[in-house]
């Protein structure tokens, strides 16, 4: 859509004009007004038209006076100056500065209409031509910086030789110079400080502004930076420094400054690793490599701060040096907390998980498929003891399990490491629980089905206990909890229970009944079954058969 602006000292011609023409069928969709030059020029400035009708002779300044200005800082502006019989000489200075046209007044529909229409289509001709020159622009711009990028790819990731390598060089004005050394740095954003707060979650990195982290950095590093790439997805930057042989002290400082900068001003809490410094560019992918590892230790440890290859290598070489010691400790600790899974017990459970990841962060020097192996081999005993505590059932809980430590396996960090194997003990001793419930039912059923069989013998709860293999205590108090009444309870009323069956025949005397419910002793029966009913055995035999 197109401006105009209609420049005219004369209100009576300014409004004329203004419905003169149907402005919207010319596709205009802002018609603004000016009622002398000084205004225009103001008008001008502030709405940027694109077609400018205008008078020649107007108080203050004239329309030839205000069409140059515009016209020198809006060359792409059309101009059309509106003149009457006695303003030749202003006609002429018109067409010296090369007005796009310009009309005799009194103005005539007939005779405006086709120069204004050629006006028009000259100025949409002119947008549709600029625009198709900025496609045009934007596209090689964008080839370009894939070209780039595919490049600096190739450079860090080692997949240059060396004629190839010149020749891109010189492609993109990228200079080095041959006593340089080339140093990678990377700076991975954990996340903004105002996003959340507690622990740090590097399992949930934050979206930060990277633009304005490039901008930093090539500003302090002006001098040294040599090329910088942009990993959105990962919310990684990777620059490459140039710097005299030895003078890696300064750019310690001055990256130290920038991280400085980006976690007090730009509120970034953030990673940065420093690969070892290169003799050439095309060796720089070893120090990528380098500052990759750093990022990756960095994440895993927590360590969220500046750190050079040198201090990690120092740090497993450190480790290596008491491998022995930490193959002791952490076998212990495995086996410690394996017999708390095995007895249920909770507490000392989470006691040596968090016992066990306070050691391991006091062994920073550790790799992390290393440290991700010890503690699948946890779990995976952990699996094996599941397995045969659920052998011939359902094996629901084992997989659950296994698809726990499947998603340990993958996570990044110890902190979230931490987080995944309290989440499977956790899981765990609930399925174990479950477990430990269904057997106790399971016995507590299989001693009330020996009751009903053998209720007539001599049977008590150290015989039954000796049987399923418990102690008295601990069947005593299942039994209780799964039927509501004690082992005794439960014994001698199903023992009346089946006295009064017996009793409803008239042969059977108490006595034999008593015996035949296991009580030898015929008063105690008597004493028991007028206390459970209300009346002697005898009485309820002789009332029983007087009613039936």
């Amino acid at each position: 859509m197109l401006k105009v602006l209609i420049v005219e000292d004369e209100k009576w011609e300014r409004e004329g004009l203004l419905g003169f023409l149907d402005w919207h069928s010319f596709g205009f969709e802002m018609v603004e007004t000016a009622c002398d030059g000084i205004e225009g020029l103001e008008k001008a400035d502030k709405i940027r038209p694109d077609i400018i009708i205008t008078d020649i002779k107007m108080p203050g300044m004239d329309g030839i006076s205000m069409s140059k200005k515009i016209k020198a800082s809006m060359p792409q502006v059309k101009i059309m100056i509106l003149t009457g019989y006695d303003d030749f000489q202003l006609a002429q200075e018109a067409i010296s500065f090369k007005a796009d046209a310009y009309v005799l007044k009194p103005l005539e529909e007939e005779e405006i209409i086709p120069v204004f229409q050629k006006i028009v289509d000259e100025c949409l001709e002119e947008k549709e031509k600029t625009a198709r020159e900025d496609r045009i622009r934007k596209q090689l711009d964008e080839n370009l910086r894939i070209a780039r990028t595919k490049f600096l790819n190739d450079l860090i990731n080692g997949n240059l030789d060396t004629e190839r390598l010149n020749q891109q060089l010189s492609d993109f004005g990228m200079k080095i110079t041959s006593h340089d050394e080339y140093t990678i740095m990377i700076i991975k954003i954990v996340r903004t400080l105002g996003q959340s707060h507690g622990a740090v979650n590097p399992e949930d990195p934050a979206s930060a502004g990277m633009d304005g982290i490039i901008s930093l950095v090539g500003n302090v590093m002006q001098q040294h930076l040599v090329f910088s790439l942009s990993f959105v997805k990962e919310e990684q930057m990777v620059f490459c420094f140039s710097s005299s042989r030895g003078d890696n002290g300064l750019l310690d400082s001055e990256i130290g400054e920038i991280y400085r900068t980006i976690h007090s001003e730009q509120g970034v809490l953030s990673v940065i690793g420093m690969g070892e410094p290169a003799a050439s560019l095309n060796e720089v992918s070893r120090s990528y490599v380098q500052a990759r590892q750093v990022i990756e230790f960095g994440m895993f440890w927590s360590s969220f701060e500046m750190i050079h290859f040198y201090q990690i290598d120092s740090k497993r070489n450190k480790f290596v040096d008491n491998m022995s010691e930490f193959l002791i400790q952490s076998d212990y600790l495995s086996k410690q907390l394996l017999h708390s899974v095995r007895t249920s017990n909770r507490d000392k459970l989470f006691e040596l998980l968090e016992e066990m990841f306070a050691y391991l962060r006091k062994n920073p020097g550790a790799d992390r498929d290393f440290i991700v192996s010890y503690l699948q081999s946890i779990i995976n005993e952990t699996n094996v003891f599941l397995y045969n505590l659920n052998k011939g059932l359902e094996h629901s809980s084992v997989n659950v399990c296994k698809d726990q430590g499947v998603q340990l396996a993958g996570l990044s960090s110890l902190r979230s490491m931490e987080q995944g194997l309290t989440g499977f003990f956790e899981n765990t001793l609930q399925k174990i629980n479950e477990k430990k419930n269904d057997k106790d039912e399971q016995i507590v059923n299989k001693v009330v089905e020996l009751i009903e069989q053998r209720y007539m013998t001599d049977l008590g709860l150290q015989i039954i206990a000796r049987e399923v293999f418990l102690s008295p205590n601990y069947l005593g108090n299942i039994f209780k909890k799964y039927t509501g009444k004690t082992f005794n309870d439960y014994l001698c009323e199903y023992r009346m229970t089946k006295a009064k069956e017996l009793l409803k025949s008239p042969d059977n005397k108490v006595s034999r009944v008593a015996s035949a419910v296991g009580i030898s002793n015929t008063s105690y029966f008597c004493t028991i079954f007028k206390n459970t009913y209300g009346m002697a055995p005898g009485e309820y035999q002789k009332s029983f058969l007087r009613n039936s």
